[in-house]
């Protein structure tokens, strides 16, 4: 549920022991009409085992939230060329946030920093759309619940992101071929070491060779 579609709300956790899955659906039946009844709005429902991890199930809500964040940060940047784009998380993999800017890609690798550097680029917006995928990861951060290792769960997390993105390039979301030649999208752990394969999967070979030459610059 969400109210406020605040960015990593907390929200209520209601765990009972019933005789039955019917008397289950009941009680999340009756749980919901008592939200609705408070002024909440339900979004999303669907079934989630907090024991185990959903790569399908967390793909599918950050490309949903992904292409709503791009949604709203082009209509409230209607002047700027927005030709930038990522999903921030950090080393934890408790964080899934957006991030976007307009870069000039073809920049010589020593003037490129603003162009690589994803913390550098302005429009931070979007981030309330990312709830429901922040529920999702937070689930295996909560108490003892999960039985999925923390470098498994990790793996799978950052895997679902930039599958998510991929998804989107796929649909046209970011662009015709053509036009992300002069685009950059990013998965980018802060803190951490880049993603083996992530640029390569999400930018065409052109723009991997400019960020390459830019890496050689700043090492």
């Amino acid at each position: 549920f969400g109210a406020t579609g605040k960015v990593e709300t907390w929200g209520h956790e209601h765990v009972a022991t019933l005789p039955s899955e019917a008397e289950a659906l009941r009680e999340y039946e009756r749980l919901c009409r008592s939200a609705e009844a408070d002024g909440f709005r339900l979004s999303r429902s669907f079934i989630y085992d907090p024991t185990s991890f959903d790569v399908a199930s967390l793909t599918r809500e950050v490309a949903a939230a992904t292409r709503r964040a791009l949604v709203h940060v082009r209509q409230a940047n209607p002047s700027q060329a927005i030709n930038a784009f990522a999903l921030l998380t950090d080393s934890s993999a408790m964080t899934i946030g957006p991030v976007a800017g307009t870069v000039n890609v073809r920049a010589a690798p020593a003037d490129a920093d603003s162009v690589w550097n994803c913390q550098e680029w302005s429009l931070f917006d979007g981030g309330a759309y990312f709830d429901i995928a922040y529920r999702l990861v937070l689930s295996q951060h909560r108490g003892p619940q999960s039985r999925v290792a923390f470098p498994e769960f990790r793996a799978m997390m950052f895997e679902s992101c930039i599958r998510a993105l991929e998804q989107l390039i796929a649909e046209g979301v970011f662009g015709s071929p053509a036009e992300r030649e002069n685009m950059v999208i990013r998965f980018q752990v802060s803190d951490d070491d880049e993603v083996d394969g992530a640029m390569e999967r999400l930018n065409p070979p052109g723009v991997v060779a400019r960020y390459k030459a830019w890496l050689a610059e700043w090492t």
